[in-house]
């Protein structure tokens, strides 16, 4: 009984390991493909919420239109507010 504690906790502590290096490599990789320094959301900020207002979209003159149209619409907006509440 006493070994077979044992034995899972040792194979506990060899799964611990193993999933913490894998995480650490995991890290790196991100880090390489996804600069930590550079946050990409910054310049489609509309895209996530469009009632924010932002001088950093990367938008046409057309679309920069369309979307003070959007976030103008009251409506709309309360709609936004609650649709995480809803679904």
């Amino acid at each position: 009984m006493i070994q077979e504690r044992l034995l899972t906790k040792n194979k506990i502590n060899e799964m611990c390991i193993i999933i913490k290096e894998h995480l650490c490599k995991l890290k790196e990789k991100f880090f390489k493909y996804f600069d930590p320094t550079k946050d990409i959301r910054k310049k489609y900020n509309w895209v996530i919420n469009p009632f924010v207002q932002s001088n950093q979209n990367i938008l046409s003159l057309i679309n920069e239109e369309k979307l003070i149209e959007l976030s103008s619409d009251v409506g709309l907006h309360e709609n936004f507010k609650i649709w995480p509440k809803k679904h």
